[in-house]
């Protein structure tokens, strides 16, 4: 699925999430949170907040934060921290209320078509190949087919109600448009891309040296495979990577410069088109990479940045109705938290 306004405000309030860890793998990030977050341990009891009469508890909370790839960079930093513990939970926390907030707003909206809906969760599940391919990858993140297809169903429920109602009639003019891109030119220079496609065999940073060892084993075995003379890149990641991606051959689309983690940027950016690098280890796994094409910088141009700026302004726009939505849902609703911030 594509980055939606819900996503980028519900978890806008967690500073050390950043966009990056909120977009797709696809779409946008080579190197996903594939593997479940450690329970947290600090405090992991009691009642995080009361919504609407409702307790949420502490351990709901965190079972919920470990199940979400966007919170990736909990497992990258550590959930010992009682710091980033207490601002990772209050950012779930109220991500959580917003988004019930708006589903129950979207439901009683009038506009949702659920014959829609079910049509837009089926595609999803078939790209990423089907439930037989997503079920594992589900389990491997601490969630089930079940949970997923309810959840992804109810925020496209809500991205409805944005879209058919509460955003219906946002516009961007040229004249906007324009006013936009000369404030923010520099945004628009478009860096060094490549177009890329990896291979990933997952492996938690906390893996122990046997677990290392077999993925060590599989990368090297799959290394050889993709690395021979006429070897079909793409099918290999089909039938062998641990990504999201692999549905798609691998293929993770065109990555801007500065837009991954580093082990994986400076091994991918070094590649010429068409080459294979040798395995490299991120906190993700093991990852073997193809670049397809490789596009140089380019000054920032009007026309040729129009269709993308006209495309961040909208999004914020319909961004700030959401925000604004929320906020009015939120006076009217019962809402206590019990976490403190920090």
């Amino acid at each position: 699925m594509r980055k939606s306004i819900l996503t980028s405000l519900l978890l806008a309030s967690l500073p050390l999430i950043t966009p990056g860890l909120i977009r797709t793998a696809k779409a946008a990030d080579p190197a996903p949170a594939t593997g479940a977050a450690k329970a947290p341990a600090p405090e992991a009891s009691g009642i995080a907040a009361v919504f609407n009469g409702k307790e949420i508890k502490i351990s709901d909370l965190d079972a919920e934060i470990q199940r979400k790839p966007a919170f990736a960079m909990w497992q990258q930093v550590g959930s010992e921290d009682p710091v980033l513990l207490n601002r990772v939970r209050l950012a779930a926390l109220n991500g959580m209320i917003n988004r019930e907030l708006l589903l129950a707003t979207a439901k009683q909206s009038g506009v949702i078509n659920e014959k829609d809906i079910q049509g837009s969760v089926d595609q999803t599940v078939q790209g990423y190949g089907g439930k037989d391919k997503l079920t594992p990858l589900l389990s491997s993140i601490g969630t089930n087919y079940e949970q997923f297809t309810s959840e992804i169903a109810d925020d496209f429920r809500i991205n409805a109600y944005i879209e058919k109602s509460l955003a219906k009639d946002v516009k961007v003019s040229e004249q906007d448009a324009k006013k936009a891109f000369d404030s923010e030119s520099a945004k628009y220079t478009q860096g060094e891309r490549i177009h890329v496609s990896h291979i990933l065999i997952r492996l938690d940073p906390s893996a122990s040296a046997q677990e290392d060892k077999a993925a060590q084993d599989k990368i090297n075995e799959l290394y050889k495979k993709a690395s021979a003379p006429n070897a079909d890149f793409g099918a290999i990641a089909k039938e062998s990577s641990q990504c999201p991606s692999a549905p798609q051959g691998g293929d993770l689309g065109v990555v801007d410069k500065g837009k991954t983690v580093p082990a994986f940027e400076q091994a991918a950016f070094s590649l010429k088109p068409g080459e294979v690098s040798k395995p490299v280890r991120t906190q993700f796994g093991y990852h073997i990479i193809k670049v397809s094409e490789k596009f140089a910088a380019e000054k920032p141009d009007f026309t040729k940045s129009r269709a993308l700026v006209e495309k961040d302004l909208l999004q914020k726009k319909k961004t700030e109705l959401v925000e604004a939505k929320v906020n009015e849902l939120r006076a009217s609703a019962q809402i206590k938290i019990m976490l403190q911030a920090s």
